[in-house]
Formats: C-alpha cells, sequence, structure tokens
C-alpha cells in the first residue's frame, strides 16, 4: 500500500511538472521548497494549469491538470490509489496526436474513476 502511494505522488508531481506547473519564460521550472509538503501543494483553491505542455490544445491540458489534482486530493484524502490510471494516462496523451476525441474520453473516464472514489 505504501509504495502504491509513493508510485501516485510521482505520478502526480511528473504530471504537475510537465502539464500544470508554472515556468519561467526561459522554460525552466522554480523549485520546491524542501519544507513544503504534499497537502500544503495541494490545499486551496489555487489550481494552476499554466504548463508548457499542450501549448496548442489548452482543453487536453486543462484535463491533465484536472486529473492531477484529482490524483492530489484522493492522496491527500488518504484515498486508493489504483496503479492503473497512470498507464491509462499515458496512452491517452500518446494518443492524442491521431485520435484526440477518444483520448479526451478516455481521460474523463479515469477523471471520473478518480473523483468518485
Amino acid at each position: 500500500m505504501y509504495g502504491i502511494r509513493i508510485l501516485g505522488i510521482g505520478f502526480a508531481l511528473a504530471l504537475f511538472a510537465t502539464a500544470c506547473g508554472g515556468g519561467s519564460s526561459d522554460g525552466s521550472q522554480p523549485v520546491a521548497d524542501a519544507t513544503t509538503t504534499i497537502a500544503e501543494a495541494v490545499s486551496g483553491d489555487d489550481r494552476p494549469c499554466d504548463g508548457g505542455a499542450f501549448p496548442d490544445d489548452e482543453e487536453f491540458r486543462q484535463m491533465l491538470c484536472d486529473l492531477q489534482w484529482a490524483q492530489a486530493d484522493l492522496l491527500g484524502e488518504g484515498g486508493e490509489f489504483d496503479v492503473s490510471w497512470g498507464g491509462r494516462i499515458s496512452a491517452a496523451i500518446l494518443l492524442h496526436r491521431d485520435d484526440r476525441a477518444t483520448a479526451m474520453a478516455d481521460l474523463a473516464l479515469v477523471l471520473g474513476e478518480i473523483t468518485s472514489g
């Protein structure tokens, strides 16, 4: 169970860094303060989604951010994390270029599972 949480946290942070994390104009990402906990990082209503991933598809990037925040909420609440979500999200990201509609539908299904749990 502990390993699944670590995997979930790692995946959520990786997704945040690529899709939702704010960066400077030179493309570098800000370094988080080592004393900041995950709970502090995901608390509140300030949920940015201004990363550089999918610059021509803001809706897709927002979906990825919504997934990341939903996973962070779930982990913060001590909920059950399904390890299959990571693979399904990755597959949808890879499918985006060839079949955006199916990729969005797949991501919406994962988001529904996360938020209903």
